[in-house]
């Protein structure tokens, strides 16, 4: 048996299998740095008699890292290697159950860095700590210290998320950012923050342009485009909404009358939980 990797002009070359320690497929994939929850190996019939046996690909990429294969005593053709692969569908095996155990794996194991998930699944704008759309496999994918920590369905960025990350992906990093000052390790309250100031960037009128703009600008440099719609464009909040969408960021005046201050305005709640718009108007 063989080890051949990817040469010039459609073939593969033969190397030494003595550099591989004890010879496992493991033990190749590390040759080569990579951890086993970095590749697959797409395996033939144990009683095959055609000349390649396995081969060795990267995780969501599909690239060849290396191929087993009978010793020849020349290169091994591309098209003996093609022909191996016609049985091995790439897009059924990264997809669904098989994409979603190699990513609890990578997590577990604590192997799934940002520097390689970014390459494999051409992320935009990779940051060590982050959450980052992975459009090839329909996930968000979660970093801390750029190490993979959690992912969860796309689904979960609504409409305005997902078009303004198409357009402007720095912009969304940059509230996650500030979402994770305040909220810490909770994807789901970050993703929660998100898309509600995505859907309020949408239905902003003016959008960039709003004369309001700097009168909402935070201690991070950013639009809470939330609240400018609350004051000035009549959107409802409740109680509730309020203290998570301005959680870590309101200043209590008054805890009975449920008065708070945000910025540059007072916000006045009732015993139900509806926004009185009598303060402030003055600078509305």
């Amino acid at each position: 048996m063989g080890v051949f990797i990817p040469a010039r002009f459609g073939y593969y070359k033969e190397i030494d299998y003595k550099n591989f320690g004890l010879g496992s497929i493991n033990d190749i994939a590390k040759f080569f740095n990579y951890n086993p929850d970095q590749f697959y190996l797409c395996m033939g019939p144990l009683d095959s008699d055609f000349q390649v046996k396995n081969v060795c690909i990267e995780v969501f990429s599909g690239k060849i890292i290396f191929v087993l294969a009978d010793s020849t005593k020349g290169p091994l053709k591309q098209s003996k290697v093609d022909y191996f692969m016609k049985e091995h569908n790439l897009k059924r095996i990264f997809d669904g159950p098989e994409v979603e155990s190699i990513l609890t794996s990578g997590i577990e194991n604590k192997t799934l860095d940002i520097n390689f998930l970014s390459r494999v699944l051409k992320l935009k704008d990779p940051s060590l700590t982050g959450v980052f759309h992975a459009s090839s496999i329909g996930l968000n994918l979660i970093f801390e210290q750029g190490y993979l920590t959690d992912f969860m369905s796309s689904d979960g960025m609504n409409k305005w998320a997902k078009l303004w990350y198409q357009l402007n992906p720095a912009l969304i990093r940059d509230y996650e950012q500030q979402a994770i000052k305040f909220w810490g390790n909770n994807p789901s309250r970050v993703l929660f923050e998100i898309n509600a100031q995505a859907e309020a960037l949408g239905e902003t009128p003016g959008a960039l342009n709003n004369p309001f703009l700097e009168l909402h600008r935070t201690d991070y440099g950013l639009i809470d485009f939330c609240m400018l719609n609350v004051k000035h464009h009549s959107r409802p909040i409740t109680h509730d909404e309020f203290l998570i969408l301005n959680h870590g960021r309101f200043i209590q005046l008054d805890e009975k009358m449920k008065e708070y201050r945000v910025g540059l305005f007072t916000y006045h709640f009732n015993e139900e939980g509806e926004l009185l718009r009598d303060l402030d108007e003055s600078q509305s």
